[in-house]
């Protein structure tokens, strides 16, 4: 059971990244985008370095930030963009 990840303790409880997101109401794409910046350069991955492990971090947070903006301009084409929370 995993409580309280290393790479995340160095900020109080009440801003852990899952109380913030659920505070702001950030949607699914928005909330892993800020968790892989939250926690970029402070997890290590076995076989790659810090550093490398930072920079793979700010990539995925980018991924999650083209799939919202891929699905944003989907819905815009087909007019419906109250879908998309």
């Amino acid at each position: 059971k995993v409580n309280a990840p290393t790479h995340y303790l160095d900020v109080p409880q009440e801003y852990e990244h899952h109380r913030v997101m659920d505070a702001i109401g950030a949607n699914y794409h928005f909330s892993n985008a800020m968790k892989y910046l939250w926690r970029a350069g402070k997890k290590s991955s076995k076989g790659m370095s810090i550093e490398d492990k930072e920079i793979q971090d700010v990539r995925k947070s980018i991924r999650y930030l083209e799939m919202w903006i891929e699905l944003r301009q989907e819905e815009e084409t087909k007019g419906n963009l109250d879908v998309i929370e």
